[in-house]
């Protein structure tokens, strides 16, 4: 409940900071790249790992090739693994950090992308929301279907 306050300039005052935080809210929403694609259902995939949630989305799936776009929410760590398919992750928002056996880890941001040789363990996350698109060839069983 807001309890306005009788003096007209300080309710003029309250009335300002509510349409500024609803502008900013509004700006918030829509920054949110493609929220109705937010639905989780067929040809959806959900992982809770780290401190955050991905979510992956398939594009395309064919034995010879499987393309999905995901969604990292900030605080998401992948723990380290490897597919036995090679992959390449493009990020179009946000950024992602790839970390390799060795120890090195590279910072993938928007129109950058990080191609894995089948084999090769490498995890990651997330500080920020980030969106991309994985590419596996040939498919791989981990994408969703």
């Amino acid at each position: 409940m807001i309890k306005v306050p009788r003096e007209p300039r300080k309710f003029k005052e309250l009335l300002a900071k509510a349409d500024e935080a609803l502008d900013g809210l509004k700006t918030k929403v829509r920054e949110l790249p493609h929220l109705q694609t937010l639905a989780v259902g067929q040809g959806t995939k959900t992982y809770s790992v780290g401190n955050g949630k991905s979510l992956a989305w398939t594009l395309l799936s064919e034995p010879k090739v499987a393309v999905a776009r995901w969604f990292n929410e900030a605080g998401t760590r992948f723990p380290p693994h490897a597919h036995q398919e090679r992959e390449w992750l493009i990020v179009y928002s946000g950024e992602i950090v790839i970390e390799f056996e060795d120890g090195t880890s590279v910072r993938v941001g928007e129109g950058q992308h990080v191609e894995f040789e089948a084999g090769v363990v490498h995890g990651g996350y997330s500080d920020e929301d980030a969106w991309f698109v994985a590419v596996t060839v040939p498919r791989s069983p981990d994408y969703p279907e």
